[in-house]
Parts: structure tokens; C-alpha cells; sequence
């Protein structure tokens, strides 16, 4: 979904499992880690806050979503757990995974 949103083309991704993340994160960190990570200058951002830091980036009528960041972290947090475990009831299933165009995939590090 963030690389539909990402028209400015701002972000590269890369898996937590990748020689990338390795280089960013310990190894116990990425083994803990079942959730979003933002690693932007220098600063690295981890459920809520990266999804909050990913609003700002992203900017336009996304940034009403904001108002998330007065809530204490750890019930940020849980909102986010919240919403990342029932995903696919919230915003719906696809039969078919979205793959990568060739364009795409220069975003995309290993």
C-alpha cells in the first residue's frame, strides 16, 4: 500500500530478513520485530511512531491522522497492534498478491 502511496518515490524497502535491515538493526531487534520499521535519516521509528513519521513524510490529507500522536505511546502502540492484526478484516482481502512493475522494483533493497 505504501508504495501505491509514495508518489514522490521517498521510500526504499527492504525486508527485515535482508542484508539491509542487518546492517540497520541487531540481530535480537530484527528476531523481536513483527511490525513496521522506518529507518529515515539516521533515526529509526517502530509501530506507531513510524506510521505517524510516515504521515509526515507522505503529507497531504493523510496528516489529519496526526491527531494519534496526543495519545500516550503504548496505547499508540496497541492501536497499531490492534489494527495491524485485523488488517485484512478492516480494509479487506485480495485474492492475488500485488507484484512489483520493473519501475517498482529499483525501490527495493535486499
Amino acid at each position: 500500500m505504501l508504495l501505491r502511496l509514495d508518489k514522490k518515490n521517498v521510500f526504499t524497502y527492504s525486508p527485515l530478513q535482508g542484508e539491509t535491515a542487518l546492517n540497520v538493526l541487531n540481530k535480537e531487534e530484527i528476531e523481536s520485530l513483527q511490525t513496521i520499521v522506518l529507518y529515515h535519516k539516521g533515526n529509526l521509528f517502530i509501530k506507531s511512531a513510524a506510521v505517524f513519521q510516515l504521515i509526515k513524510i507522505l503529507g497531504g490529507a493523510w496528516k489529519i491522522l496526526l491527531i494519534g500522536e496526543i495519545l500516550p505511546t503504548s496505547w499508540a502502540d496497541s492501536l497499531y497492534l490492534f489494527v495491524s492484526k485485523n488488517r485484512l478484516a478492516i480494509f479487506g482481502k485480495r485474492n492475488i498478491c500485488r507484484i512489483p512493475t520493473k519501475d517498482e522494483l529499483k525501490f527495493f533493497l535486499p
